[in-house]
């Protein structure tokens, strides 16, 4: 190979690494926005399950039913969190913490937050 074509071939390589990580990026913001707007639909689920218990105690309304299905809701809500954190955190080439759920490097034994040994 020439000198030129060395050249052309790194400047190739150089562009398809910065088209994987700008590819990255996109993708780890985009799961940012998601988590986003599950949190956003939770808050508007605990407010509702707020309002419930309020008519339960004013007028002795037993919401039972609509107050626990709203709380599956929630939890099926915040495992999707909790899966879109992970997906964030292989993108990064990082895992979760079982203590804390924080981010933690692929690399640490222990947590650097809670001090959980990984």
């Amino acid at each position: 190979m020439t000198t030129f074509e060395d050249t052309i071939y790194k400047a190739k390589e150089v562009i398809d690494m910065a088209g994987k990580k700008t590819g990255e990026l996109v993708n780890i913001q985009k799961l940012k926005v998601n988590i986003a707007g599950l949190n956003s639909q939770m808050a508007n689920d605990f407010e509702a399950i707020g309002r419930l218990c309020y008519d339960n105690m004013r007028s002795g309304t037993d919401n039972g039913d609509a107050i626990a299905a709203i709380a599956e809701e929630i939890d099926e809500k915040q495992e999707q969190v909790r899966q879109l954190r992970e997906r964030i955190a292989e993108l990064k080439g990082e895992r979760i913490c079982g203590g804390c759920n924080n981010p933690v490097s692929n690399d640490a034994e222990y947590c650097p937050k809670c001090g959980a040994k990984l």
